[in-house]
């Protein structure tokens, strides 16, 4: 085990703002500054993010789904039997000329005039193919599904950003001040010091905690309390002996002034016992 003097105390979370203002001002302004910072490049970030969702979605509605078509009916001619007219004399002469020509010869291969029919009749077109179908809704479901993915995709960087941005300003507040207390602890301490010895109080200085600053501070001080406390011990010592002295030689009982001053001694005696400590 350790001395006394050695001995040394806990940090605790009850006691972390020894100096308020010295502690929160400096935690507040490197909390502000990364608060900034941070606003600053979540700032650009959002700008890049939008611009990537932007060239994205473009990408994406740029591609055009293929609507499935649907054939439109054509026209198809149809030809008719042969219709033969009823008063049509085959035995006669195709050219009714009154003053025909006595050199022609008939025929007598002619055959009776034939009247075609033509009929335009319209084939119903041909039914949609499902598959087209189906691909052409299906393209349509990808880029909605591909559209709301890069707007969750944005809105989960500006979670990011926020929630690492919250986690930071957390952290480095927490860190700011268990950092300035590692500082304010030690001057703390001196002034507790301080403060007794104006009262007259030695009482022992005791090591610092593990990670405070300002040692080389703290140990030049210790050393002069140390030295004081020294003082005061030989100062003790040494009225101890004259007291006994006198009481040995009854320097008390010669006179009224003697037995004051020695009683003038064992106050002071008194005093710088008590301040020294046991």
């Amino acid at each position: 085990m350790g001395s006394p003097n050695n001995r040394g105390y806990k940090r605790s979370w009850r006691n972390l703002l020894l100096n308020t203002r010295y502690q929160l001002r400096f935690t507040l302004v490197m909390v502000g500054l990364s608060a900034v910072l941070m606003a600053v490049l979540g700032w650009w970030v959002m700008r890049a993010a939008e611009k990537a969702t932007t060239v994205a979605m473009d990408a994406v509605l740029g591609v055009q789904c293929k609507a499935p078509e649907r054939p439109g009916a054509e026209p198809t001619v149809v030809i008719d039997e042969p219709i033969v007219d009823p008063e049509a004399d085959p035995e006669a002469d195709p050219d009714p000329d009154p003053d025909p020509d006595p050199e022609a010869d008939a025929d007598p291969d002619a055959r009776p005039p034939v009247i075609v029919n033509i009929v335009e009749e319209k084939v119903p077109p041909p039914p949609v193919s499902v598959n087209a179908v189906a691909r052409y809704h299906l393209c349509k479901i990808q880029q909605v599904s591909t559209i709301e993915r890069l707007y969750r995709g944005e809105w989960r960087i500006f979670l990011v950003l926020v929630v690492s941005g919250l986690a930071l300003c957390f952290g480095l507040a927490v860190y700011g001040i268990k950092m300035t207390h590692k500082v304010a602890g030690p001057l703390h301490k001196v002034g507790l010091y301080f403060a007794k010895m104006k009262a007259n109080k030695y009482d022992t200085v005791y090591n610092l905690r593990k990670g405070d600053q300002l040692v080389d501070f703290y140990a030049h001080f210790k050393e002069a309390h140390e030295g004081m406390r020294k003082i005061e011990t030989e100062d003790v010592e040494m009225l101890r002996d004259l007291i006994a002295a006198a009481d040995a030689a009854k320097v008390g009982d010669s006179s009224p002034d003697a037995a004051k001053a020695l009683d003038e001694l064992r106050e002071i005696l008194k005093t710088k016992e008590d301040a020294i400590g046991p």
